[in-house]
């Protein structure tokens, strides 16, 4: 998978056919926030020609989720934007 700087319903549409196309067999559950371009027309569409895959939104206000994202921004921030990692040899 990849980060994206932005988050159109195009990228989300280039993830959802990469996940499909890594997992070509049975069914799939995305769990996933309520932005909007997760719902637009062109995502519907998508889903209704692909019914092996199915998106399930959590709670608008979902503090749980809120708390991890949170924990993900601070990482981000301190530890993970600017690094250079490399895979150390045993």
């Amino acid at each position: 998978m990849q980060a994206r700087a932005r988050h159109t319903a195009a990228d989300f549409l280039a993830f959802l056919r990469q996940v499909e196309r890594a997992y070509p067999d049975g069914d799939l559950a995305v769990v996933l926030d309520n932005v909007s371009s997760h719902k637009t027309p062109a995502v519907r569409e998508w889903l209704e020609e692909h019914p092996r895959v199915s998106l399930h939104f959590s709670p608008t206000s979902a503090s749980p989720m809120n708390h991890i994202e949170t924990w993900f921004g601070i990482l981000s921030r301190q530890a993970i934007r600017g690094g250079a990692f490399t895979r150390s040899r045993s």
